[in-house]
């Protein structure tokens, strides 16, 4: 039996992204977590104060201040390394995510504004326009782009997942 994929998922809230970001990361992990992997949740910003309904139990959640300092989302990684890291806000900066790809096996952004280089292994724009933007990334990058990718699927599991554990599984070129 191999080991479970380890799953990091970055997002904030607060005044400017609200809770979209967080809800959509939650629902993320928690299928993650339904489909066998070790995920956890670090939020930067204003964390709400946990519902008692919406399933945080079975999903490590942490409050991590990533984007006040970005060495501290990546030095977060040293509790608990990860197979997949997926990065959820518009403040994560091209510098930040090259430097998380380049710590991870498997980088992963959820993006629709294509407003900044994605040095990441996968972006992931579930937008209808999606397919028109111009995204600035690695040669070897996969875009998972228009509505089909939209997250989460209809089937109830993000489509990401698979594409994110199947990247994670196999073997990276290069340093």
């Amino acid at each position: 039996m191999s080991a479970p994929l380890r799953l990091v998922v970055l997002t904030e809230v607060g005044r400017g992204p609200g809770l979209g970001h967080f809800r959509r990361c939650m629902a993320l992990g928690l299928a993650a977590v339904e489909l066998g992997a070790h995920a956890r949740l670090l939020v930067a910003g204003d964390v709400p104060v946990e519902p008692s309904r919406d399933g945080r139990r079975r999903l490590e959640f942490e409050p991590c201040n990533w984007l006040e300092r970005s060495d501290v989302g990546v030095a977060a990684l040293d509790h608990g390394p990860a197979d997949v890291v997926i990065v959820d806000s518009y403040a994560a900066t091209a510098a930040f995510l090259e430097s998380l790809g380049a710590r991870v096996p498997c980088a992963v952004l959820l993006d629709d504004l294509a407003d900044r280089a994605t040095p990441v292994d996968v972006v992931v724009n579930g937008g209808f326009h999606a397919p028109q933007l111009r995204y600035r990334g690695k040669p070897d990058g996969v875009y998972l782009l228009g509505p089909r990718y939209a997250l989460p699927s209809r089937s109830g599991r993000p489509r990401i997942m698979i594409a994110s554990a199947s990247i994670a599984a196999s073997p990276r070129s290069g340093p």
